[in-house]
């Protein structure tokens, strides 16, 4: 390449804006507009005081129903006390 072409070249890539045009909101920002969105986390994160941990209303935005996994878990905890509390019956096959 001739030297006209590299400069053409280095110009052009001078020009190209680099990474994002738009700058992003800060997280606050971003935040408070998942707040008025109706995301109660989001809500929860701006009203909590500044010492307090960020994750520590995020267990309230679920509804009062358990989740699958809480159910399957129970589900499995209640079958191994029925078969716990269920009498054993011991296999009849003629030798003692």
């Amino acid at each position: 390449m001739n030297r006209r072409a590299i400069a053409a070249l280095a110009i052009l890539m001078a020009a190209l804006p680099l990474g994002c045009t738009e700058p992003r909101a800060d997280f606050m920002a971003r935040v408070a507009e998942d707040c008025a969105a109706g995301d109660r986390a989001a809500c929860n994160l701006l009203r909590a005081p500044p010492s307090a941990s960020a994750f520590d209303g995020l267990g309230d935005t679920r509804s009062g129903s358990r989740s699958l996994v809480q159910q399957d878990l129970e589900a499995m905890i209640r079958g191994m006390a029925q078969a716990r509390a269920a009498p054993r019956v011991r296999a009849v096959d003629g030798a003692r």
